[in-house]
């Protein structure tokens, strides 16, 4: 029986470790796809429409269903959220649609390179909040491995990085982005014993669509609200799909390892942009390049074998 139970607890953790490696390959594409909007569009125009189209989606999949269900049986709803709905739900909306906003902002400021490096303090964010306000403390190994995989994502962009004053409100954007992205994991974690991933998403993305509608109705925007042409509508639905995949494959992770770790491993987004302009675009990859790749794979190994412990005392 022993035996069996550990099985289980192994294949789980190799299934949430392809989950992971799946969400990395999602959110690799997304600079890409972003900076392809924003060439017809504004950053909050994007993440506008990715916003309403992700809640769509979800709309027709199953969160149709689900709210049916609820109306047949209103006190689960309350067993669902906990005992505080407002303020969780609320804090995720809180800190996924800055961390979309800020992100989209730094890309029309700073390089793809910058903000890279600088999403790269995510898991620095998640340790230290979780040190100061959530009574965690971690093994040497884990914190060992966490700087060497930010070492190594900073090596693997070092040769595009500038710190030049024009980019440095864009360089700050991002690093604002990176601290809204590791608080929106921490929720998330808060949230996985009460709420499906998909559900989560689902409101997650209702509540900026929601937010994002008031924002624009106030300050407007110079170019269009919705695209024009089929292949414009074509990146904002990649962006929904792959938003989607990533965050429900990010969220299922987390039911198995810590914030700190998923966003460790999400360093490899680096890596896996890198290989991609190398076999598309036929990008050369210096020796820098794939030792900061090591060094980057190393470090979330590392980090892995390290210890996450929850101080209740």
């Amino acid at each position: 029986m022993r035996m069996f139970s550990k099985f289980n607890i192994q294949r789980e953790v190799v299934i949430a470790y392809i989950g992971l490696l799946l969400a990395v390959a999602a959110t690799s594409c997304t600079p890409v796809l972003t900076r392809i909007s924003e060439e017809t569009m504004s950053p909050i125009t994007t993440i506008f429409n990715r916003a309403w189209l992700v809640v769509l989606m979800l709309g027709l999949w199953n969160l149709g269903s689900f709210l049916k269900s609820q109306l047949k049986n209103p006190r689960s709803f309350r067993a669902i959220f906990g005992s505080r709905p407002p303020l969780l739900l609320l804090g995720l909306v809180c800190t996924a649609l800055p961390c979309q906003l800020f992100w989209a902002w730094s890309l029309t400021k700073t390089s793809v390179a910058n903000s890279e490096v600088l999403h790269s303090f995510t898991p620095v964010f998640t340790t230290l909040i979780g040190w100061l306000f959530l009574q965690q403390s971690f093994d040497r190994l884990f914190l060992q491995g966490i700087l060497i995989t930010i070492a190594g994502s900073i090596l693997l962009v070092g040769n595009d990085y500038s710190t030049a004053p024009e980019k440095l409100i864009g360089d700050v954007l991002a690093l604002i982005s990176a601290l809204f992205w590791a608080l929106y994991l921490l929720f998330s974690k808060k949230m996985q014993s009460q709420m499906e991933p998909v559900v989560i998403v689902g409101y997650t993305s209702l509540g900026s669509a929601i937010l994002m509608s008031i924002l624009l109705y106030f300050i407007g925007t110079d170019g269009p609200i919705f695209p024009y042409t089929l292949s414009d509508w074509l990146v904002e639905f990649a962006l929904a799909a792959l938003g989607i995949l990533a965050q429900v494959l990010i969220l299922r992770s987390m039911k198995v390892f810590s914030a700190g770790l998923v966003a460790t491993v999400l360093l490899l987004n680096p890596i896996v942009t890198a290989l991609l302009a190398y076999l598309i675009f036929s990008e050369s990859l210096s020796f820098l390049d794939w030792l900061a790749m090591f060094i980057v794979i190393t470090g979330i190994y590392l980090t892995s074998l390290g210890k996450v412990k929850q101080n209740n005392g």
